[in-house]
């Protein structure tokens, strides 16, 4: 935790805290959860011998859902996804509205490769009396579940704004109504060196400037017999310290009853999002213009306090995308900073990761 540039500043917002704000109200932060959460679940109906294909952004960039029956995918809050269908055979029925696609080729592909996921990026504080720069730990993860019903999570580092040490965990729930059972998770040691793949032991990781980049993840686990959807899944995310084994967890609903989610000031130890940029970033693939990266948050840099960069109280009244609330100069990291060369050569940015998705092993 960089106390030793904070001091000053947590001092003076302790002081400037709007205690009769029910936003930042310690006592009713459960009641406010909702407004932490961004992301949100689509009921996809899936007509009798067809394939729904589920995507947003512009063009259809991003492939979120290939499903054959109905059912609740995850998407971002502020995000109406588009759904395609795909039939195999020209006498199904096609009652729906949107663009009915008969190719039995395709069919038989997307029969094969059937699968529901979701990314999001996590921005954690590394302390319960934090600096709210929330860059301590910043990580992006992808979850998906396949047709043979394997659950894959897949993390690819992104900053490192801490010296301490940081040790990261989840735990995978299924739900079912109001009841959560555990499935299993997992606690990676030492992130610097487990998941940035670092042993300098010192130092931070794009948080100043653009140091590194990752062309994948450096982790992933997949969880067999995950019966049923995505979307009946929920992994809850927390960071430990050295050799503090207490746990500060990243916003939820599933543990939200029962553990601190919140600081004394209402503000949330941990940032899930999804699908917070407007615009994303704009590739050119195929002649055609396409929106990528709706979930690539611009974090603030080092030294900067969240509040320096956006306009928080607005953001969670207004219920909509956090970009919407950057403030005019905000220090935040550059995003589309192209800067830095991936392995293989090629100009990447930060969050951008190879496709088909690669397994990173070393510093580069």
């Amino acid at each position: 935790m960089k106390k030793y540039v904070y001091l000053l500043a947590i001092l003076t917002l302790a002081c400037s805290c709007r205690q009769n704000d029910s936003l930042y109200s310690y006592e009713n932060v459960n009641a406010n959860l909702d407004q932490y959460l961004t992301d949100k679940t689509v009921s996809v109906t899936v007509p009798s011998g067809s394939i729904a294909v589920v995507t947003m952004g512009e063009n259809s960039a991003d492939t979120m859902a290939i499903i054959s029956t109905s059912q609740d995918i995850v998407v971002p809050k502020y995000v109406t996804p588009n759904i395609d269908y795909v039939y195999a055979t020209t006498t199904a029925s096609k009652s729906f509205t949107r663009a009915n696609v008969v190719d039995a080729s395709l069919y038989s592909q997307l029969e094969k490769n059937k699968n529901a996921n979701y990314w999001q990026v996590l921005a954690f504080e590394d302390s319960k009396n934090g600096d709210y720069d929330y860059n301590d730990l910043i990580l992006h993860n992808r979850f998906i579940l396949y047709n043979n019903n394997d659950l894959n999570i897949a993390i690819h580092p992104v900053a490192l704004g801490a010296t301490k040490t940081i040790n990261f965990g989840y735990e995978v729930y299924k739900k079912s109504g109001s009841t959560y059972t555990y499935i299993g998770g997992d606690e990676i040691k030492d992130v610097r060196k487990s998941l940035f793949l670092d042993q300098s032991n010192s130092g931070f990781i794009n948080t100043e400037s653009y140091q590194r980049h990752y062309d994948g993840y450096t982790y992933t686990k997949t969880f067999s017999n995950c019966t049923g959807n995505l979307s009946d899944y929920c992994v809850v995310s927390y960071i430990t310290t050295g050799d503090n084994s207490e746990k500060i967890y990243a916003i939820n609903n599933e543990n939200a009853k029962s553990v601190d989610l919140f600081d004394t000031n209402g503000r949330p130890y941990a940032l899930v999002l999804h699908g917070v940029s407007t615009t994303g970033y704009k590739q050119y693939y195929n002649g055609k213009t396409s929106t990528v990266g709706l979930d690539w948050f611009q974090y603030p840099m080092e030294q900067v306090r969240i509040d320096d960069c956006y306009d928080f109280n607005s953001w969670l009244q207004a219920g909509d995308n956090l970009d919407k609330h950057i403030k005019s100069g905000a220090k935040v990291f550059d995003v589309n900073d192209n800067s830095r060369l991936s392995k293989a050569g090629v100009a990447a940015r930060i969050y951008e990761v190879a496709s088909p998705f690669i397994l990173v092993t070393d510093w580069q």
